[in-house]
């Protein structure tokens, strides 16, 4: 049965919109390229670059030249670089 927007209710006229919140990383998981810059808030590109210059975070290759970074080692090349007190 179709209702015209008169007949419905403002929260169903409303659209959602539904907010995707970053999931707690533990050490050992395992990252994609964009999961990684997802969870540093950086470009796919950026990344990419990294890979280019050998400046990012270490990170493993897998069989099919997958590569994936370890969140622990992750943290830790974030620490090496971490300014200030």
């Amino acid at each position: 049965m179709l209702r015209n927007a008169a007949d419905c209710t403002q929260s169903e006229q409303t659209p959602t919109i539904v907010v995707m919140e970053r999931q707690p990383h533990r050490d050992d998981d395992m990252l994609s390229r964009v999961e990684l810059a997802a969870a540093l808030n950086v470009s796919t590109r950026t990344v990419d670059r990294w890979i280019a210059e050998g400046t990012g975070p270490p990170y493993v290759r897998l069989p099919r030249g997958m590569l994936r970074w370890r969140w622990g080692d992750v943290q830790a090349w974030l620490a090496e670089r971490r300014e200030g007190g």
